[in-house]
């Protein structure tokens, strides 16, 4: 392998996304790298080309055009192509520190005995400047809204560090990916939590997040319809393929599986139960964004997010009797 880092970018319909993802990749300490960019579009309509012809004469990049690709197939067409001896994945939406690069590279290296990836910690940026897109991005930090996920620089899990189950972005070793087959494409959703039983399993070793890697996220679903669409699609999955998930993935059904037990019996409890729940959201939103106007959103729109959650967890239960087959999107 001639590079010491393959920067793997997977992409579709993303082209407003690229000038500020090169632009951040241009001011980090990549470029002082023996490195290359493979840009991995599945066929994109949008000006993701013209931003590559842009940007090509000053990055390191390729075009891999993987026509009509999931998320996943771009990811394993970026590892068959790639030629550096570490991995790393930067998603279109992603954004990175200035010593990004090194750091990772310094923290795979120096930790080779006991880990075998590394993440960063995440800081959620919202898309527009409009005020329920900036309170959407504050509450999807909070673990307690779409996941116990510890790479979320939230409020409950500031400047986090230590071993973990899953990790977003990062860096990896391209041998072992190979090793493992890459990506399963065939998953729906949730193919990095299979991807990271496989890694783990294969080297026996431990996942990373450090609070000295930073990278940002410019949230996707920042409004209430996208977000709770974003939720149900996940819950679908989680019911429809429990093999792949971790038990907090299915928390949201066995609590509604709880309230429906307890209001046959008594709906005065049923009731009290779901005052709690709505009381517990507006507190956990409340926390990370700390003003009035965040109570009265996070009762809202955490019931919505749980609600359709839960709401895919049963279609897809249903659904799993019915098919077997799984395909990921973006």
């Amino acid at each position: 392998m001639s590079k010491e880092i393959s920067v793997c970018i997977p992409c579709f319909e993303e082209g407003h996304q690229l000038d500020d993802l090169f632009e951040s990749l241009y001011d980090s300490d990549l470029r002082h790298l023996n490195y290359e960019i493979l840009l991995c579009d599945s066929n994109s309509q949008d000006n993701t080309v013209e931003i590559y012809q842009k940007w090509k004469n000053r990055l390191e990049i390729k075009l891999v055009i993987t026509k009509q690709a999931n998320a996943s197939e771009n990811l394993n067409a970026g590892l068959r192509c790639a030629s550096g001896k570490v991995y790393c994945r930067i998603d279109a939406r992603g954004r990175v520190s200035k010593n990004y690069f090194t750091t990772g590279l310094d923290i795979l290296k120096n930790c080779k005995e006991t880990v075998c990836a590394v993440g960063p910690l995440v800081s959620v940026i919202p898309q527009s400047e409009g005020y329920l897109s900036k309170y959407i991005s504050f509450f999807f930090l909070s673990p307690f809204f779409m996941g116990p996920s510890r790479y979320k620089n939230s409020f409950f899990n500031r400047n986090f560090e230590g071993t973990v189950d899953s990790i977003y972005l990062g860096f990896f070793t391209t041998e072992d990916l190979l090793s493992i087959g890459g990506f399963n494409h065939e998953l729906e959703r949730k193919q990095d939590i299979d991807l990271f039983r496989r890694l783990k399993e294969l080297t026996g070793k431990n996942l990373f997040i450090s609070n000295s890697l930073k990278a940002q996220y410019i949230l996707k679903h920042d409004t209430v319809y996208g977000i709770t669409k974003r939720s149900y699609i996940q819950g679908t999955y989680a019911g429809s393929d429990i093999g792949n998930i971790r038990m907090a993935h299915i928390i949201p059904f066995l609590a509604l599986v709880f309230f429906v037990i307890i209001s046959i019996f008594s709906f005065r409890a049923g009731l009290t139960i779901f005052l709690f729940y709505s009381l517990m959201s507006a507190f956990f939103g409340f926390y990370e964004k700390r003003n009035f106007l965040s109570l009265p959103l996070a009762i809202v729109i955490f019931s919505l997010v749980h609600s359709s959650y839960t709401l895919g967890n049963m279609i897809g239960l249903v659904g799993s009797f019915f098919s077997t087959t799984k395909r990921d999107s973006y």
